[in-house]
């Protein structure tokens, strides 16, 4: 959905005029589905034996030979990884299968913002005066469906501001100069992360 909106006219009858505008943009992508390969419950026991019953080889890397039952001693296993695997935030088979056996539902949106206001005063006939300032803002969120995925939130912030002056010296002539400001930050954070600010690149 786009929302275009302009509106001008003269603040002082032949002398000073204004413009502005501003268009809202909001796409909605279609959500996405994608499978994932998860961790089976006897997997996040250090059990693959299911593994094994598919053809893999599971070796213990001290020995060079199968572990034991199939089991890899729980004083072998990462407690973080566990402590990531079996928490709430990490999806659970959909399945019985050891490959693609969960999914993902992925959702993007962009929103974009921008406007500009322009002033032009005619202090003269030979001396006109401009100034114009724009500013936009665009997001881009990517949601997923489970905790433990990342979830971007790419921002494009700008603005600039230009201040002009045309002077008639005769009618063959003119004298225009301009000066300009111009700020651009980009920038990626997480939706749900407890950054106190976004990682930004300004110009």
């Amino acid at each position: 959905d786009a929302l275009p909106i302009s509106v001008g006219g003269p603040i002082i009858k032949n002398k000073l005029f204004f413009f502005a505008d501003y268009e809202g943009e909001r796409f909605h992508v279609p959500s996405t589905t994608q499978q994932l390969t998860v961790f089976t419950a006897l997997e996040r026991q250090g059990n693959v034996s299911e593994l094994v019953a598919n053809g893999y080889n599971i070796i213990d890397p001290t020995t060079g030979q199968p572990f034991p039952n199939n089991t890899i001693p729980t004083n072998r296993l990462s407690p973080a990884a566990l402590a990531i695997i079996n928490s709430s935030a990490y999806p659970t088979p959909a399945t019985s299968a050891i490959l693609q056996n969960s999914s993902n539902v992925a959702r993007t949106e962009t929103n974009d913002d921008q406007g500009d206001l322009k002033i032009d005063y005619a202090m003269s006939e030979k001396d006109h005066f401009m100034g114009r300032y724009s500013q936009s803002n665009l997001t881009n969120p990517t949601t997923n469906s489970y905790d433990y995925a990342y979830n971007p939130y790419n921002l494009t912030q700008a603005w600039n501001f230009v201040f002009g002056y045309t002077r008639t010296i005769s009618a063959n002539m003119i004298n225009d100069a301009r000066v300009g400001v111009n700020y651009v930050k980009i920038g990626q954070n997480h939706l749900s992360s407890n950054l106190p600010s976004n990682a930004v690149a300004s110009f």
